[in-house]
This record gives C-alpha cells, structure tokens and sequence, in this order.
C-alpha cells in the first residue's frame, strides 16, 4: 500500500548513468539494481545512459546509486 494515496502505486524514477559501454554493463546495472527490495523492474538504455527504476514505493537514491556503483557504473 502506498502510505502517500493509500493505493497500490508504483513509483518510476530516471537516473543517468555513467561508464556503460556495451550490453554486459546494462545487463550488470539492471541486475544490480533489480536486488533492491520494492524494485519491480530496471531498465538501463545504453544509447542515452539513462536507468529507469519502477518500484513499489520511493527508493532513496543513494541506494540506487550504491547499486550502481557497486555493479562498477556511477549514478550522475
């Protein structure tokens, strides 16, 4: 339940991402970031460098951004 609407919202979030250079590093990052609890979907698009997160409530971005340096990318 969202607490905000007291629906089932999800939450979409866009984030640049910094040192993807092929489709193993999309595939590392969407990988990473999915593991975080309340992450429904990740998408990563190597052309534009941009993440967007779908999840079951708002995610702190240093989460996401510790995910995301933890697969070896940066969150800018």
């Amino acid at each position: 339940m969202c607490e905000c609407c007291g629906g089932s919202a999800t939450h979409t979030e866009v984030y640049s991402v910094k040192g993807m250079t092929c489709h193993h590093c999309v595939m590392r990052v969407e990988k990473a970031v999915k593991s975080l609890p309340g992450v429904k979907d990740a998408k990563a698009d190597l052309n534009t460098g941009k993440l967007t997160v779908t999840s079951s409530h708002r995610l702190s971005r240093d989460d996401i951004a510790k995910a995301v340096e933890e697969a070896g990318y940066e969150l800018v």
